[in-house]
């Protein structure tokens, strides 16, 4: 189990480079779980940390930015709770992820909603996470 300083969410922790972002987009997979689209990719390449992830509100979804903002706190908040449903079979395997949350739901959702959401997609993805880094070479 995680100690709880592992409980932050660091800037290595948030995908940010746009040569990243173009990647993740232009390689990873994609599925929904309602209310979040997930787009992720797993690869070898060292990096800071195991995993990775940036969150995407439409502007043309929630017009003011009071509720988008209100939007991806709640789903950095869900991912800052749950992220070590998915570290620890990573970290395990010597795998890196880089992710993508983009919400698509016209309404704004409650946190229990994001989170259930949350924690199904990260189980997912760690289910798809190979067992050794040599499948991926």
């Amino acid at each position: 189990m995680t100690s709880p300083a592992t409980f932050g969410l660091s800037k290595s922790e948030r995908l940010y480079l746009r040569d990243e972002i173009n990647t993740v987009f232009g390689e990873g997979k994609a599925f929904v779980v309602y209310p979040l689209r997930v787009v992720y990719r797993l690869g070898s390449e060292h990096r800071a940390a195991y995993s990775s992830m940036l969150v995407s509100v439409a502007k043309k979804r929630f017009r003011r930015a009071v509720k988008r903002n209100r939007v991806k706190r709640l789903v950095r908040e869900a991912y800052r709770l749950n992220k070590h449903l998915l570290n620890d079979v990573l970290q395990e395997r010597q795998i890196y992820a880089t992710i993508a949350f983009m919400v698509v739901s016209d309404e704004l959702p409650d946190f229990r909603t994001v989170e259930r959401a949350m924690q199904k997609s990260l189980i997912r993805i760690a289910g798809n996470v190979p067992s050794s880094a040599l499948k991926n070479e």
